[in-house]
Parts: C-alpha cells; structure tokens; sequence
C-alpha cells in the first residue's frame, strides 16, 4: 500500500508533489497529514500556502490532527496562528471536533503567555467571530484574464494563443471545489478565460455590465501613477478609478447579497480587480498594480462574512513579462 510519503516537500520551495497531493483522497492522506502541517509552521516558507490548500480539501481528516498543536503544552504559537488564522478559514464550518473548538476558545479567553505575544489569542477571537454563523462565509474567486490579442475593439479582444494555453491554469486550481456560480465581465478575453471551467461545471457564465475594465483614453506615459495617486483623475477620454471601483464594489456587493454562502468565480481585468481589493484594504495600490500587471491569468481568492473581507489568498498566476 502506498504510503504517499514521497509526496511530502523535502524543503521550503519543494512543491513538487503538491498536484498529486491535491487529488488523494481522505483515506489516502491520512497517514501523511501530521508531516504535511509541519510545513505550515511559517507561512513565509514559499512551499506553505500550497500545504495549506492540501489540507483545505481534507477537513475531516485534518482536524483530528489539529488539537495536538493547539494545546498548552505545544510553545510553537506562531504555528497555532497560522492554523487558525490560515488553515480553519479554509473551511466553512467551525471544527466538528468539539476538543478542537474548546481549544480554540481557551486561546481566545485564557490565552498563554506566548500566544498573547503570538497575538494567537486576537486570531482566535477573530476566527470564533467570523464564523459565527457559517452561512454568512461566502467564497469568491477572482480570475483575471489570460493575455490577449492587442486592439482598438478592448470588448471584444480574444485571447491569444498563449493566453488560451494559459487558460487552463484556470480549471486545474477549481478543479474539486464546489463551484455555484461563473458570473463575468462582458469582455470576450474575460469569458473566455473562464469558459473552459464553466463548461466543465455545467454552469452558464453570468455576464454583468459593472464588472467591465477601467475605459482607457489617450495614452500619457505619467497617468497611471497620477491616477493611483488620484481616484478622481482620468486622461482624455478615459475613465478614473473611483468610477471604476464604485461600479465593481456595487456589483460586487449584489453578488454577496444574492449568493451569501456560495462559491462565486468572478472573471476580471487587472485594473479592475485592483480597485476592488484597495476597496477593503488600502495595501493594494499603486505598486500591487504594478507586482501582478503582467500576470495573466491571476487567480485570487476572498472570503467573506456577509459583507466583510476576511481573508484573501493568491491562488495562481502566470507571469507573462518579457
């Protein structure tokens, strides 16, 4: 019987076995999950966000192995946090184990020394509240386009022959998650960027107007920066930033009112997604635009409770700088 040990990362970058690891099932994970957690006792190690998502997919088998580490007698409080602040919030549902959620709460109310300093106490505190009512907890999907042919039609540019390849990036990382809806920019290399997935899911891609990218005017080699700097600015005949996040964030907002607890793939443009997380958070700006304004596509993942961002996770990119 194979025992998937070879799987395991052999150091920080070994992402080798992740795609294998993604697809075993419950019963085939069990026996290595205790190594796998080793791995995400720092989430700055390249290879523990691909470890986390591993673990994602098995919560009934991983949450017998958490109450271990989560103890007072375990002193790594770093790696607590990154369980509860990382690995439960892949889940929608608190733990079914019930030693596992009092736990929880111990380091929520009655927190050690090193878990206060950790702040493993406020994770807790923000976890138990957050998933107070795990209805609430909905999962959207962001995929930015793959890279497209070049044109004055900006609506309807198709994907190019790399971008098509790329593409498929876009299934393999939704492939096993319980997709409920494809809703989409109305911009051909938007759609077709996740159309592959949606055909797959048997699902029909919803189109809506709002979600469309920023309206480009003449070009000014200065008016990015200006327009980061300004929300109010646009060059000629373009359009500014604010007016593009209004509309997306509005759009947005439906979609969380109309599918609170789903999972939603949203297919997107790089400027738009852009101001749609500085919305929530004001380190996406200028020069996050900048990091990911090659990569095509680019997968980003957010969960919410009801109407507030609590968590972000980069999901996959293709870097198409040259």
């Amino acid at each position: 019987m194979n025992d998937y040990k070879d799987l395991i990362p052999k150091d920080k970058h070994d992402v080798s076995g992740i795609g294998k690891l993604m697809l075993l099932s419950d019963e085939e994970i069990e026996g290595v999950v205790s190594s796998l957690l080793n791995w995400i006792q720092d989430m700055n190690w390249p290879v523990a966000k691909y470890v986390i998502k591993v673990l994602g997919v098995h919560k009934n088998v991983v949450e017998k192995h958490l109450l271990k580490v989560l103890k007072v007698e375990q002193k790594d409080a770093e790696w607590k946090k990154n369980i509860i602040s990382e690995l439960l919030y892949e889940w929608s549902l608190y733990p079914s184990d019930e030693l596992v959620l009092e736990e929880i709460r111990r380091i929520a109310n009655n927190p050690t020394n090193e878990e206060k300093e950790e702040l493993v106490d406020e994770a807790a505190r923000t976890y138990l509240e957050d998933y107070k009512n795990p209805d609430n907890i909905t999962t959207v999907i962001f995929v930015r386009h793959a890279k497209s042919v070049y044109g004055e039609d900006d609506r309807n540019r198709p994907l190019s022959e790399e971008g098509i390849e790329d593409s498929k990036i876009v299934l393999k990382v939704l492939n096993g998650r319980n997709i409920d809806v494809f809703m989409c920019s109305p911009y051909k290399r938007s759609m077709d960027t996740i159309k592959e997935a949606a055909d797959y899911y048997k699902i029909n891609i919803l189109v809506d107007e709002r979600l469309r990218e920023r309206k480009c005017g003449s070009y000014d080699s200065e008016s990015l920066k200006k327009r980061w700097n300004d929300f109010t600015y646009a060059e000629e005949n373009g359009e500014c930033l604010k007016s593009v996040q209004d509309r997306n964030t509005e759009a947005l907002g439906d979609i969380l009112t109309n599918y609170k607890g789903k999972t939603i793939v949203i297919g997107t443009h790089g400027t738009a997604l852009s101001t749609i997380l500085n919305k929530y958070n004001s380190m996406y700006d200028y020069d996050y635009f900048l990091r990911i304004v090659n990569w095509m596509p680019y997968v980003v993942e957010a969960k919410f409770s009801g109407d507030k961002l609590i968590k972000i996770s980069e999901i996959a990119y293709v870097n198409k700088e040259v």
